[in-house]
C-alpha cells in the first residue's frame, strides 16, 4: 500500500525492515534475522525489570561534550590532545573516588516512573 502511494519512501521502509525487523524471504513466511535484533533496541522488558535503567546514551554524550570543550578545536596538536586526556582523567578519578565512598551523583528528575507505569500496563491496552 505504501509503495503505491509513496514510492520514494520505499528505500526508507526497506532499510528499516532489513535493519530492525528482518527482511521477508521469498516465501514471505520467514524473516532473515535483522542487523539489530529486537532485544538490542527495544527497552520494553528492561524498563519492566529496572525502571531506572538508562535508555539513552546521554552519559556518553556528556563525556564527549566535556572532552570536546577541553580540546577546543577540530585538529588539536598531540600535546593539546594529551593535556585534554590528562584533565579528563583527573575528573574521572574524582568521580570514581566519590562513588567509592558512597557519594552518588544527584539524580535528575526523569519520567522513568511514568514510563514504567505505561509499560507495566501495556497488556491492558493490547
Amino acid at each position: 500500500h505504501i509503495e503505491s502511494l509513496f514510492p520514494q519512501l520505499m528505500f526508507v521502509v526497506n532499510y528499516y525492515e532489513k535493519t530492525y525487523l528482518g527482511a521477508v524471504t521469498a516465501d514471505s513466511e520467514v524473516r532473515v534475522p535483522p542487523v539489530y535484533p529486537l532485544e538490542f533496541w527495544n527497552h520494553f522488558t528492561r524498563i519492566l525489570a529496572d525502571p531506572e535503567f538508562p535508555r539513552t546514551s546521554n552519559m556518553v554524550e556528556g563525556f564527549h561534550r566535556g572532552f570536546k570543550t577541553r580540546v577546543n578545536r577540530p585538529k588539536p596538536s598531540v600535546q593539546e590532545y594529551f593535556r585534554a586526556i590528562r584533565e579528563q582523567q583527573v575528573i574521572t578519578d574524582y568521580h570514581v573516588d566519590r562513588l567509592a565512598v558512597g557519594k552518588t551523583p544527584k539524580k535528575r528528575k526523569t519520567s522513568s516512573g511514568q514510563l514504567f507505569l505505561i509499560c507495566s500496563g501495556y497488556s491492558e491496552y493490547s
